[in-house]
């Protein structure tokens, strides 16, 4: 964590929902942005490094609806904030999604992700237990999807969250690619999506971090498999904290060079990195193709929301 993020006091409790009360997200909120643990077997938790102020601590999970309870945090820990069963009604996020250019890939799932926790610069958050379909196994869902169970909260929708060979199409024109977000306020919500998402096929990461988050020794080569219908490619570091480290972009202000000429006939594009490596820092390479057609530049696919992370050692 950031240096002023670090040493702040805590917040503890417990979840008393029975069988249900172990594996619960639990957040403090405050100001849109919250701090996440997770309940242990019996339903402890603790909220570690929670700014000064009011909060309201809310715990999230399938198929359990818990009252929130409101504190007010100033230098010394907080203790006994425990989140009591709720009986007001449930809800159920209904929708489809439209998988279009994914030769490689052909079902995927769907995520609620807590609001409070979503990452605007990595596009994903914390998702509580059992907001998610297919709840289990391998990804499954090819048109319409729902998800029940639903406690009152805010919540960002993610279709193609994880490694499937899919990703939410990132063209910001056409409908069924922003952003949405939910508003579960009052009990019982059923909400239908308005637009499909549109999902299509990833850009494939080669290296490094196509599986796992990747040891590197030294600066590496940045590497995916060609889109045969690119004109260009970008690509962008972050790291850890979201910061924006390096860059290969005339599309966006602040980057270290041009855009990245296609490369057709060609199996791969490799780009070496040239940014910073700090001991014991994770990072995250994410490339973009694009087209542009009569100079007008479109983003056409991304590499996926968890490959290409890699780290150095040390501390």
């Amino acid at each position: 964590m950031p240096i002023d993020q670090q040493g702040l006091p805590s917040v503890s409790g417990h979840v008393l929902a029975g069988d249900q009360s172990g594996g619960v997200l639990v957040v403090a909120e405050a100001g849109g942005q919250g701090i996440s643990a997770v309940s242990d077997r019996s339903g402890a938790y603790t909220i570690f490094n929670v700014p000064s102020g009011e909060h309201t601590i809310r715990g999230y999970s399938a198929d359990l609806q818990l009252t929130p309870a409101s504190v007010s945090i100033a230098a010394a820990p907080v203790e006994g904030v425990d989140l009591a069963v709720s009986d007001a009604a449930l809800g159920t996020i209904s929708g489809s999604i439209n998988i279009v250019n994914a030769p490689g890939g052909s079902a995927t799932s769907v995520v609620l992700v807590v609001e409070s926790t979503f990452s605007d610069t990595f596009v994903r958050g914390e998702v509580p237990r059992g907001l998610r379909t297919p709840l289990s196994g391998e990804p499954d869902v090819t048109g319409a999807f729902s998800i029940t169970g639903v406690p009152e909260g805010s919540y960002v929708v993610l279709a193609a969250f994880e490694n499937d060979f899919l990703v939410r199409d990132p063209d910001p024109n056409i409908a069924g690619t922003q952003i949405v977000t939910v508003d579960m306020a009052s009990p019982g919500t059923d909400v239908t999506l308005a637009d499909s998402f549109k999902v299509t096929e990833g850009l494939e990461v080669v290296g490094p971090g196509f599986e796992d988050a990747e040891l590197v020794s030294g600066a590496p080569d940045l590497r995916w498999l060609d889109d045969s219908s690119e004109d260009f490619y970008t690509v962008v570091v972050y790291n850890a904290y979201g910061d924006r480290v390096w860059c290969l972009s005339d599309q966006m202000s602040g980057c270290d060079g041009p855009n990245i000429p296609g490369v057709s006939g060609q199996a791969e594009v490799s780009v070496p990195y040239g940014g910073p490596l700090e001991p014991g820092m994770y990072y995250q390479f994410r490339a973009t193709s694009w087209r542009a057609p009569g100079g007008n530049p479109g983003p056409i696919s991304t590499t996926e929301d968890l490959r290409g992370v890699f780290f150095t050692g040390g501390n």
